[in-house]
């Protein structure tokens, strides 16, 4: 199976140690199996067969907001926590009061 989802290619992705070495990790559990198959009970009415990997690639950073998710973020209250994940990597955020609204409540209901 040749694929962009290899052991370096993994390795090579931005973050802290950790997380480079779950991805490792995963890499290497990916690479040892096999892809499923309709064969398997699971997957028969799935259109498993018709995944290709070669079109994926692994995503690699944030993005800029386009400008109809610009928007959104700039409809949403202000006290409202606004996170925007592009390709798998937050692009923006923006706390507001309700996220430390929530934290505190938690505090209170932990005590």
């Amino acid at each position: 199976m040749s694929t962009a989802f290899t052991t370096d290619a993994a390795g090579a992705l931005p973050g802290a140690d950790w997380i480079v070495a779950r991805r490792r990790a995963a890499a290497e559990r990916f690479a040892a199996g096999d892809l499923p198959s309709a064969e398997e009970e699971v997957w028969r009415y799935s259109r498993i067969g018709d995944l290709d990997l070669d079109g994926f690639r692994p995503a690699t950073g944030g993005g800029s907001l386009d400008a109809d998710t610009q928007a959104l973020v700039d409809a949403a209250p202000a006290d409202a926590l606004v996170v925007v994940t592009v390709d798998g990597h937050v692009a923006h955020e923006r706390d507001g009061a309700g996220a430390a609204a929530l934290v505190d409540a938690d505090s209170a209901d932990a005590s």
